[in-house]
């Protein structure tokens, strides 16, 4: 996953910004093995160490005090309804008596126990799903964390396009983004300083990430002299970018046309704070020449907001929150917020998120 401002092509030239930044990384995978709640040893209601015929008598007299409505027999070691409830439904009869006697047979449960540990299966506690992606999150409180992430510019032997990047450094339990005034040449022609369009690329920090998954992140925009002071400069943004590793060709790295992504962020765009949502192709699947962009501008009240992006599948999807997570808001698409359209999308197919099926299973 990504961690990088959103700038653009349109930067001012003499007019930086400094961007902090917390994210959190969580997806729902693989389940934990699962706890038995069920007696130790299975069926010892009178906790005498060994489940023999003295605990089948008991279970007969505990069986017996439910029909009853009586009290539970003092035979159990705890007078109360789960040590009598062997299988676990809530209600104590007679199959209740009759694991007892199998358990005390040192027989096996057949159907009800399926992992044969003398524990009735739904005894076992909910399963709790794991989070895979913990490994990944970074609440950047600890100044080290930053060697977890990999610079694209270092990797791909490119000149830095920042003057600050830190962890938990410049801004205590934040990451410090301060974009520099590095002028692609392969671009010069078109924009000046880093940005994120088409085939140019801003300061960017990654994780790679695999399958489905949400990403959050915290974002305030300011200038580096006064991080609550609003940048006037077109496109000064931050959030994510979710990128196609094959963006990067190591064998013509000068190359353009090879840029594959989506991004989402939040800053000063085309003269108004917005939210940006921006689509990326590679020129293969036009069939040639460079990489192309399309993205959409939603004005929004201030340069400080919470984004989710969130994948399933090849469908991406965006939320915003205002307001520190009490409430969200999902990003719509529509010719009416189109800001530049050069992939060329249809607008009917773009109400809510994005579509596409042509990026890999891993992303950066």
């Amino acid at each position: 996953m990504n961690m990088t401002p959103g700038t653009h092509p349109t930067l001012e030239p003499k007019r930086r910004h400094s961007i902090a930044v917390f994210m959190m990384l969580f997806l729902l995978g693989a389940p934990t093995p699962a706890t038995a709640i069920c007696l130790s040893p299975p069926g010892d209601v009178t906790a005498s160490g060994v489940t023999n015929v003295t605990d089948v008598q008991c279970m007969i007299l505990g069986a017996l005090a439910e029909l009853s409505q009586a009290p539970y027999p003092v035979c159990a070691a705890v007078q109360i309804l789960d040590t009598f409830d062997q299988d676990c439904n809530l209600s104590i009869n007679v199959a209740d008596i009759l694991i007892v006697i199998a358990l005390s047979l040192q027989q096996p449960l057949g159907t009800l126990d399926g992992d044969q540990d003398g524990c009735v299966d739904a005894c076992l506690e909910p399963e709790i799903p794991t989070d895979p992606l913990a490994a990944l999150s970074d609440e950047f409180d600890d100044a080290s964390s930053v060697d977890s992430w990999t610079f694209r510019h270092v990797f791909e032997a490119d000149p830095p396009l920042h003057t600050t990047f830190d962890i938990d450094t410049t801004l205590p339990g934040s990451m410090v983004i301060d974009p520099n005034n590095y002028d692609d040449p392969r671009f010069a022609d078109t924009a000046t300083g880093p940005g994120w369009f088409q085939d140019r690329h801003g300061p960017y920090a990654y994780k790679t990430v695999t399958g489905d998954f949400a990403v959050e992140v915290s974002v305030h925009i300011g200038t580096v002299q006064n991080p609550d002071q609003l940048p006037l400069g077109h496109f000064n943004s931050a959030g994510v970018v979710l990128r196609d590793p094959s963006s990067y060709n190591p064998q013509t790295p000068n190359a353009v046309g090879f840029e594959s992504w989506i991004m989402y962020n939040v800053g000063y765009q085309a003269g108004f704070v917005g939210a940006e949502t921006k689509t990326t192709f590679a020129a293969s699947f036009y069939g040639g020449g460079e990489s192309r962009s399309t993205l959409f501008l939603t004005p929004i009240a201030a340069p400080t907001a919470r984004l989710v992006a969130c994948r399933i599948g090849s469908h991406f999807h965006f939320f915003r929150s205002m307001n520190n997570g009490q409430t969200w808001t999902q990003e719509t698409h529509s010719p009416a917020n189109v800001w530049y359209n050069g992939a060329g999308l249809p607008g009917n197919n773009l109400e809510i998120g994005f579509e596409r099926p042509d990026l890999p299973a891993t992303l950066q």
